[in-house]
């Protein structure tokens, strides 16, 4: 990596200020061999090329004196540390003459060397990250999210097999979000005991490389939460997959996020949407709390319904921000 800045510090705060200039500019005193110091009135500021890109940044700290300037550390105290920046990079791809975008915010450090195979769609990357068990030691948690566009049919499934550097990731570890609007998010991450537990498996000890790809399986229920958290859903469906012409029952599971247990009644809209319109909506009953597959919802699809759907819960039990989406496929027979 490249070496930001190296200066002596006569304090314990600092105040960073990320600016696109030429050189690195600091706002304090300078006490010549105690170092750097703030005035007065204002803390001690570094403004300049810091923090202007996503990625890992390393500190190494070296601590010189304590308790007065005078009791010198002979050796000092040295210690390392870093910060990561979540970085967010956008790849294009072409699949089956289709041209998509995908992307892919990491939350360690910078990705290298993206790829898409078409023939079995799997996305990888890799990622610069050192395995020794210090350095673990220090990572609380890898977490990496691949955003898939909501019309690339073929990426849209209930279940994701991924993997780091060959190993698999735990089924806990591969998380799907249809939160957002345009994007479904893939959530991988990876805790630090899940890494002390495969580190001895890694060959490669300077770099993590994920793969992810469409499972063969389905995995039910895809699970969210309501916009304002107060509600979990989930929501399956049989036959899979969906074809048209062939009646799918929806099951639709609704726990309080808070009381999972607390059984009642619920009243909430089921709705079905393609392209932006509405082919259904309709008010339903329900009960919140109960065993799953208790309240279900019948469509059947036509061919020209073929591609990704969104099903929405809305206004559970009156409350408009009570809703949630997802994004189902339905495939040709």
């Amino acid at each position: 990596g490249e070496l930001i800045k190296a200066k002596k510090i006569y304090d314990d705060l600092i105040k960073v200020i990320p600016k696109n200039t030429d050189s690195i500019k600091i706002d304090g005193s300078n006490y010549g061999e105690l170092g750097w110091s703030p005035n007065i009135i204002s803390p001690l500021k570094i403004e300049g090329p810091i923090f202007l890109s996503g990625g890992l940044y390393k500190f190494h700290i070296e601590i010189l004196t304590i308790g007065a300037d005078s009791n010198k550390l002979n050796p000092p105290t040295k210690f390392d540390a870093s910060i990561s920046l979540a970085d967010l990079t956008d790849h294009k791809i072409s699949y089956e003459g289709n041209d998509y975008d995908i992307g892919v915010m990491s939350y360690y450090d910078k990705i290298n060397n993206f790829s898409f195979d078409d023939n079995s769609r799997t996305i990888s990357f890799s990622m610069p990250y050192d395995w020794s068990k210090q350095n673990i030691s220090q990572t609380s948690v890898v977490h990496q999210e691949i955003r898939i566009p909501k019309n690339f049919a073929e990426m849209l499934v209930t279940k994701y097999d991924a993997t780091v550097n060959g190993i698999p990731i735990q089924e806990s570890g591969v998380t799907i979000d249809d939160y957002t609007t345009d994007s479904r998010i893939v959530h991988l991450v990876l805790t630090q005991k899940q890494l002390g537990t495969i580190v001895d498996s890694v060959q490669d000890k300077s770099k993590m490389t994920f793969t992810m790809t469409p499972s063969k399986q389905e995995k039910f229920p895809l699970s969210s939460y309501t916009h304002n958290a107060i509600f979990q859903v989930g929501l399956s469906w049989d036959p899979a997959p969906i074809q048209p012409s062939k009646n799918t029952r929806f099951y639709v599971d609704i726990t309080r996020y808070f009381a999972p247990k607390v059984r009642e009644d619920a009243k909430f809209d089921f709705v079905i949407s393609q392209h932006g319109q509405e082919l259904y909506r309709k008010s339903v009953t329900g009960l919140i709390g109960a065993d799953e597959k208790t309240n279900y919802y019948d469509y059947t699809f036509s061919d020209k319904n073929l591609g990704p759907i969104i099903i929405s819960i809305e206004n559970i039990n009156g409350e408009k921000l009570s809703s949630t989406d997802y994004v189902i496929v339905v495939k040709p027979q």
